[in-house]
């Protein structure tokens, strides 16, 4: 059973896609990346091996995709309205569809709004599994740049390195030069540990149904425009500053061993640094970037399947 759809969610339409099967182990709720980069597109390719054993729930948040409204008043677009957001959406999973066993699973920026969400209510979720988590735009965003250099060096891009020299290393306080910054590494690839090409990416889309696909120039605007709203807010968060977020929810985190988004040595510290009654696991994925459970999906679904 497929449910694709607006809900009103604190005043907007926003667009969620329910996947529902019989004897399902969980339910997986999936908050993507971004700001605003909207996943459902990509569901078919990430998912579509492990519908028959799990609910999936794929969100396009405030302001993204199919959610997104020029006529919108883009300053309710924060943070803590996205994780109030997330939060009402719970409450239609659980009253509107009696769905339990609700596992989040946030992807990039998605992995901080799970964090909050947690945070918020920590009793509601059976597990959280995050996916490239992230900490600190200041811990990670210089790294990120000079990783977008190198693959530009590495494809003897020169233009695009002299480019990426002259944003400067504190590029990422201007949320026009992150923008930039993003669309090089996009165009190079550089958010995989493979060559993947755009186009190639987009075309990931057709493993979906109908209901989940959109038009690339929606799922673009969404990014960029949550991107220019939010980014100054995002810099505000440092998960380091906070040991104890999780502290009664089991936490699983995949990590591509080449996700530059989050360097390896900030993930660890920040993983050893958590404070948790439950279990905490890290598992890395040696073959993936910032798409681990897109580009090892055999590995996601297996992982899947052992754990829940």
């Amino acid at each position: 059973m497929l449910v694709s759809r607006a809900f009103e969610i604190n005043g907007t339409k926003q667009w969620i896609y329910i996947r529902l099967t019989l004897k399902p182990k969980g339910t997986l709720i999936f908050l993507h990346d971004g700001p605003g980069w909207a996943d459902a597109p990509w569901a078919g390719a990430i998912c579509r091996d492990i519908w028959s054993d799990f609910n999936t729930v794929h969100w396009d948040q405030r302001a993204s995709n199919k959610s997104f409204s020029r006529h919108e008043l883009m300053d309710r677009l924060t943070v803590p309205q996205l994780v109030d957001d997330g939060l009402k959406l719970i409450s239609i999973l659980q009253h509107d569809y009696n769905l339990r066993s609700l596992i989040l699973v946030g992807h990039g920026f998605g992995s901080l709004l799970s964090l909050l969400m947690i945070e918020a209510q920590p009793y509601e979720f059976k597990a959280c599994l995050n996916i490239g988590q992230f900490v600190s735009s200041d811990l990670s965003e210089p790294a990120l740049l000079e990783h977008t250099k190198k693959k530009a060096e590495g494809l003897g891009k020169q233009d695009f390195v002299q480019e990426l020299t002259a944003l400067g290393k504190d590029f990422y306080k201007d949320p026009v030069k992150v923008l930039r910054q993003r669309e090089i590494l996009f165009l190079l690839s550089g958010q995989f540990k493979g060559m993947i090409p755009e186009k190639e990416f987009f075309e990931m889309t057709q493993f979906s149904p109908t209901e989940y696909q959109s038009k690339t120039a929606l799922i673009t605007t969404g990014f960029e425009r949550s991107t220019m709203k939010l980014w100054n807010e995002i810099l505000t968060y440092n998960l380091m500053d906070h040991p104890n977020i999780l502290s009664e929810t089991p936490f699983y985190l995949i990590q591509g061993s080449e996700d530059h988004f989050t360097p390896p040595e900030v993930v660890n510290t920040w993983f050893s640094s958590l404070n948790t009654k439950v279990k905490k696991k890290l598992i890395w994925f040696n073959r993936s970037g910032h798409w681990p459970h897109l580009e090892e999906n055999k590995r996601f679904r297996d992982f899947l399947l052992k754990t829940f």
